[in-house]
C-alpha cells in the first residue's frame, strides 16, 4: 500500500496518533512540526528536523510516512498515545517552537533542556510578559529516548515562505535549536517529567508492538474503502482527524470540532468503521439543538443544525429503536420551530448564518430552506410524520419553489438572482424540491456559469463582477467569491450522478478526476480545503474532513 511521489512541488506528509496529535513535514511554515493535543489545546513542540538538501521522495503507508531530507526519514505515532517515532540513519538538528498552536507571543518562553540517564528532557514554560498581551501561562514536558545527541541550546530565526504567500502572519519565528543528533528517536509528550520518561521508555521497549498496533488499526480502516488508492487515503485522513470526542475540521490549523463540518462528514466517518463515535457526535449536537438554533456552533443556525437530520437519516440503520424515537421527537420539535419561524413562507437567516460565512447573505437562502425541509423528509420517510406535518412540508416546499425557481435555475436568495453552487446542496439534501427535468435545466444553467475547466465549481458566477479567480490566502476575499471548495465539488458530483443527464454526468467524472489528482499533491493522501478557481491547487487547510468525507461518498456511488 506504499505510495511514492517525486518531483511534486510543495508536497508534504501528515501522520497522526488518531487522538488529536499529529506531525506535518515538508512545508515551510510555522505549522510544520510535531503537535500534541492535551484536552482542548494543541501544542507545537518540534518545529523542524533539519537535514541537508531539499525535502523530496515522499511516500506514505498511511500510518507511516517517509521522505528524504539528506537521509531518508520515517515518521509515525503510537496509536492513541502521545508518542512520536522518528527513524533515520542521518544526522540532523532538532529545533523547538513550544507553544499552543495559535499562541504567537515571542516573550516569556523558557526552555530547560538537559540529559539524564540516556534521554534528553525538555521542560517548557510559557510565562506572561508585560511586553505582550496576557493570554495565560502553561508548561509541558518532552522526553527524547533512544537518541545520540549533543546539546546546542541556541536561538535561531526561521522565515516561512508558505505563511508569507498565504498572507498569514507572523512570517518568521525565533525557534530554539535544542540539539544535534544522529539516528532514530522516540519523543513523548506529557505534563510531568515522570510521565514523559515512562512514555518514552514504553516507546523504546514496545516499539515493534506499537508499530504493529498502529499498522493494524490503519489497515482495518483503509480496507473499508476499496475503490482506489485515494479513497483509502481519505479513509485514513478521517482517522487522522479523529480527536478524543469527535472529528477535527482540518489540519494543521483547524483542530477544532465544528458542527457543520462534523455532521457533513458523519456518513463517511461511520462507513470507515467509526460508527459509535459517529453516533456520539450526532447526539452531542442534537443535545445542543434549541428550536432552529444550535448554540456553540459557527453559525448557530440551520447551516449547522439542518445537517443533524440529514445525517440522522443516513445513519438510521445504526440507531437503536430508542435512539430513533429520540431523533424523531427532536425532528418534530425542529419542524414545529421551523413552521413558527417562517416569514412569507420562508426562513430568513442573519448576515453570517450560512456556510458562506465570509459574506453577508442575510435573507432567505436556497440551501437553508432545503436543509430545513430535510427534517420533514426524515419524519415522512421513517414513518413518524402526520397529515399536519405533511401539509406543513408541502406548503413550505411550494413557497420555496415559487420564490427561488425562475424557470432556469434556483436563485441563491429569494431576492438575489446570483448563481452559486448552493443549489447543489439543496439538491443533495432535498431532491424532492424540483422534478428531475427541472433539476437538469437548473444544472445546465449553473454549470455554464460556475464551471472551472480543471474540474471544479466556482463559488459565484465566473462572469460576476465579484468573481476572484486567485485564492487570497488568509484574507477571505476569495473564499466565497470564486474559490472552489472540494467538499462542495464532490457533493455536486454526487448530485449530478444521481439526478443529472448523461452529459451532466461527464462533469461529475471531471470533478472526480480533479479531486483524485489533488489528493496526490499538497499533503500526500489528504484532501485539501479548496482551490483557486482559475487552476487546480491545494489551498486552505491541507487535510480537511468534509473534503475527504464527500470524496469517499462519491467513490461509494461510483462503485455502485
Amino acid at each position: 500500500m506504499l505510495q511514492r511521489f517525486t518531483g511534486v512541488s510543495r508536497l508534504s506528509v501528515i501522520v497522526s496518533n488518531t487522538l488529536g496529535s499529529f506531525a506535518l513535514f515538508g512545508l515551510d511554515s510555522r505549522f510544520e512540526g510535531v503537535f500534541f493535543t492535551r484536552g482542548k489545546q494543541t501544542f507545537r513542540t518540534i518545529a523542524h528536523i533539519e537535514g541537508s538538501g531539499e525535502c523530496g521522495d515522499f511516500s506514505t503507508e498511511f500510518w507511516r510516512a517517509r521522505y528524504k531530507h539528506g537521509a531518508f526519514r520515517s515518521l509515525w505515532f503510537a496509536k492513541r498515545l502521545p508518542i512520536f517515532f522518528f527513524e533515520s540513519k542521518g544526522s540532523y538538528d532538532v529545533l523547538l517552537d513550544c507553544r499552543e498552536n495559535y499562541d504567537n507571543r515571542v516573550w516569556g518562553r523558557h526552555y530547560d533542556v538537559f540529559e539524564e540517564e540516556g534521554m534528553v528532557y525538555v521542560h517548557y514554560e510559557k510565562r506572561d510578559d508585560d511586553r505582550e498581551p496576557v493570554k495565560g501561562e502553561y508548561d509541558f514536558w518532552l522526553a527524547f529516548a533512544g537518541i545520540d545527541a549533543g546539546l546546542s541550546l541556541e536561538w535561531v530565526e526561521r522565515n516561512y515562505s508558505f505563511d508569507k504567500e498565504r498572507s498569514s502572519p507572523p512570517f518568521s519565528r525565533w525557534v530554539f535549536r535544542a540539539f544535534r543528533a544522529k539516528g532514530s528517536f522516540v519523543c513523548a509528550f506529557g505534563s510531568s517529567k515522570w510521565e514523559v520518561s515512562r512514555l518514552a521508555r514504553e516507546g523504546v521497549e514496545r516499539r515493534l508492538h506499537l508499530m504493529r498496533e498502529a499498522r493494524v488499526f490503519s489497515d482495518d480502516v483503509v480496507s473499508r474503502a476499496r475503490f482506489n488508492w485515494q479513497s483509502r487515503a481519505c479513509a485514513y485522513s478521517l482517522l487522522c482527524l479523529r480527536s478524543s470526542d469527535g472529528l477535527f475540521a482540518g489540519l494543521p490549523w483547524f483542530h477544532q470540532r465544528w458542527a457543520r463540518d462534523e455532521l457533513i462528514s458523519l456518513k463517511s466517518f461511520a462507513r470507515v468503521g467509526q460508527v459509535e463515535l459517529s453516533k456520539a457526535i450526532l447526539f452531542s449536537w442534537l443535545d445542543k439543538l434549541s428550536g432552529v438554533k444550535m448554540e456553540g456552533t459557527l453559525t448557530r443556525f440551520i447551516a449547522d443544525s439542518g445537517w443533524v437530520f440529514v445525517r440522522a437519516n443516513d445513519l438510521w440503520d445504526f440507531l437503536s429503536p430508542s435512539e430513533r424515537l429520540e431523533v424523531a421527537d427532536r425532528a418534530r420539535n425542529f419542524c414545529k420551530s421551523v413552521s413558527e419561524s417562517l416569514s412569507s413562507g420562508l426562513l430568513f437567516s442573519g448576515s453570517k448564518e450560512t456556510w458562506m460565512d465570509s459574506l453577508d447573505r442575510s435573507g432567505a437562502r436556497v440551501e437553508i430552506q432545503a436543509l430545513a425541509l430535510s427534517a420533514f423528509k426524515l419524519l415522512r420517510e421513517r414513518g413518524y410524520s402526520s397529515k399536519h406535518l405533511d401539509s406543513l412540508e408541502y406548503d413550505f416546499k411550494d413557497s420555496v419553489v415559487s420564490s427561488f425557481w425562475n424557470g432556469n435555475y434556483l436563485k441563491d436568495g429569494c431576492d438575489d438572482p446570483a448563481i452559486r453552487p448552493n443549489l447543489f446542496i439543496a439538491a443533495y439534501v432535498y431532491p424532492e424540491l424540483l422534478t428531475k427535468a427541472q433539476w437538469r435545466k437548473c444544472f445546465s444553467t449553473a454549470l455554464s456559469r460556475l464551471w472551472c475547466e480543471w474540474g471544479g465549481l466556482a463559488t459565484i458566477d465566473v462572469k460576476s463582477a465579484s468573481f476572484i479567480g486567485r485564492h487570497t490566502g488568509e484574507d477571505p476575499a476569495s473564499y466565497h467569491q470564486g474559490d472552489s471548495w472540494y467538499w462542495l465539488n464532490n457533493l455536486s458530483a454526487i448530485v449530478l450522478l444521481s439526478l443529472g443527464s448523461s452529459a451532466q454526468k461527464r462533469y461529475a467524472e471531471s470533478i472526480f478526476n480533479a479531486s483524485s489528482k489533488e489528493i496526490l499533491q499538497g499533503a500526500l493522501g489528504h484532501h485539501a480545503e479548496l482551490s483557486s478557481a482559475e487552476s487546480l491547487e491545494s489551498r486552505g487547510c491541507l487535510a480537511q474532513a468534509w473534503s475527504a468525507a464527500m470524496y469517499l461518498e462519491l467513490c461509494e456511488l461510483l462503485k455502485g
